[in-house]
């Protein structure tokens, strides 16, 4: 478990400290294209509709109860599926980027034949990357995480290693993604190996059953939905502000959401992957007192850990950007960088509805809100994008966060006996407390004192000291609570 949190922790650390060297030798305008391309593949690692999640449950499932048949059965009908999306999602992704990048996208002259040559890559690496979701899940399935953890760590550090040579020796776009086919062709030859090493047994013979297709599929598609809908909140800002600025305002895009993400949303996501098996059994206890008590204390213990990083985020936004990316990146990205660091901060809490539902046997209400959401954000992109520029994600967002957001909220808060002023009272008001004198105490610093890149390290070290000083001191942690948080982290 330490372990896979480690892998995680060094996937969401070496991009913040590789993508200033990246930028700096391959471009603004070529950051730009490969942030789009990126993007553009993920909507179609979608074609497994979800497969992926199902596959780990029913091989879970017929582990714990010794039906070797029955995975297999699973096992083969997934292995004939991915096998024809790797064939026609591959050409399907080709003619995309075609579209995309030759009808509305704007690339640089310099850059065209680049873009051609590198959009063929990136076709042909989905079609050979789709596998690795595939055996990764029969892994998953067999309960071996540490392998997965294991094998992240080191073809992903391969792969930055990689991509950091090639620069350095001045190659451009196209060789910095054969990198990620090179990686790909790794990672699917690993865990082939894995796979029949762990898991006796498997057969992986690709074999055609309606029946069981439909059996996973029932399962899967409320997870497809999630995740198709979860990308366009997640990405889609990028290829929109491809299509209506230009290549070099996705690079600004990118990294601010790069930044940003890591500080509350991915860690926000690990935290609440961690909550959901506890809320799934407090759920099954039938008691709303409990449910009620679990909830308050999740989302305030969710909300106080992720103010720490946030807040001091938001406090030095622009000169966090100006020492890692350079005055142009400071003075385009401080406003984006501070108001989608809280946006995510208070959308992670969110997080914690879906978990509630889910937990209740009720994964319609959740995916459905987050469809809507998705849609709108999409549609907002549109309106605003073209008149605010970059900042327009971030009205995008807000608007999305205060209407359905909110009515998501409102509709957990009665399925779990509670009210608003109770929520706001017992989860937000005293880390606000806390987060706005630290927030203060930071500004108040940073107007007396010159920073430095050691000088920053240090800010952030006193920042987690004071802010938790302040959590004790104000009382934002009871008695009781803080024997849980302690048991939890013990555990975690």
């Amino acid at each position: 478990m330490s372990f896979s949190l480690a892998s995680k922790a060094w996937r969401i650390i070496l991009p913040i400290f590789i993508t200033p060297y990246i930028i700096k030798h391959l471009g603004l305008d070529a950051y730009g294209i490969m942030s789009i391309l990126t993007v553009f593949a993920g909507y179609f690692a979608l074609s497994d509709l979800g497969l992926t999640g199902a596959l780990e449950k029913y091989v879970a499932e017929f582990k714990a109860k010794g039906q070797l048949k029955k995975i297999n059965d699973v096992v083969q009908v997934g292995m004939f599926y991915y096998f024809i999306i790797s064939i026609i999602g591959g050409l399907l992704l080709y003619t995309g980027f075609y579209i995309l990048l030759n009808e509305f996208v704007t690339i640089p002259p310099e850059l065209n034949h680049q873009t051609k040559i590198s959009y063929l890559i990136v076709s042909i690496t989905f079609s050979l990357s789709i596998f690795v979701a595939f055996f990764s899940s029969i892994i998953r399935g067999y309960q071996r995480f540490d392998l997965i953890a294991y094998r992240t760590m080191i073809v992903y550090t391969i792969s930055v290693v990689l991509t950091v040579l090639v620069l350095h020796f001045g190659y451009g776009l196209i060789a910095v993604v054969s990198i990620t086919l090179f990686t790909s062709f790794i990672n699917v030859t690993l865990f082939y190996y894995l796979v029949k090493k762990y898991c006796r047994g498997i057969s992986i013979q690709p074999r055609w059953n309606k029946t069981t297709f439909e059996y996973l599929f029932h399962f899967s598609k409320w997870k497809f939905l999630a995740g198709f809908c979860a990308l366009i909140s997640k990405n889609s800002a990028r290829i929109i502000t491809g299509i209506l600025l230009n290549v070099r305002m996705v690079s600004y895009v990118s990294v601010i959401q790069l930044l940003a993400q890591s500080v509350s949303r991915r860690l926000g996501a690990e935290i609440v992957k961690v909550l959901y098996p506890f809320m799934t059994e407090i759920v099954a206890s039938r008691s709303n007192k409990i449910q009620k008590q679990v909830y308050l204390r999740s989302a305030k213990w969710l909300f106080s850990l992720l103010s720490i990083p946030t807040v001091f985020l938001v406090a030095y936004a622009e000169v966090i950007l100006q020492i890692w990316l350079g005055n142009d990146f400071s003075n385009n990205g401080t406003f984006l960088l501070k108001s989608l660091a809280m946006l995510y901060l208070f959308s992670s809490v969110l997080w914690l509805s879906t978990n509630v539902f889910e937990a209740a046997g009720n994964s319609f209400f959740p995916n459905i809100c987050a469809t809507t959401i998705g849609f709108s954000q999409l549609f907002f992109y549109f309106i605003f994008i073209p008149n605010f520029g970059i900042n327009g994600i971030v009205f995008s967002h807000l608007l999305t966060l205060i209407t359905i957001g909110v009515y998501e909220q409102h509709k957990t808060l009665m399925l779990v006996g509670s009210n608003w002023n109770e929520y706001l009272k017992k989860s937000f008001l005293l880390p606000l407390i806390a987060s706005t004198i630290n927030y203060n105490l930071l500004i108040i610093i940073e107007s007396k004192i010159n920073i430095s890149l050691p000088t920053l390290i240090t800010l952030a070290i006193i920042s987690f000291i004071i802010h938790i000083i302040i959590y004790y001191f104000i009382g934002v942690f009871e008695k009781e609570e803080k024997k849980i948080i302690l048991k939890f982290f013990n555990k975690f």
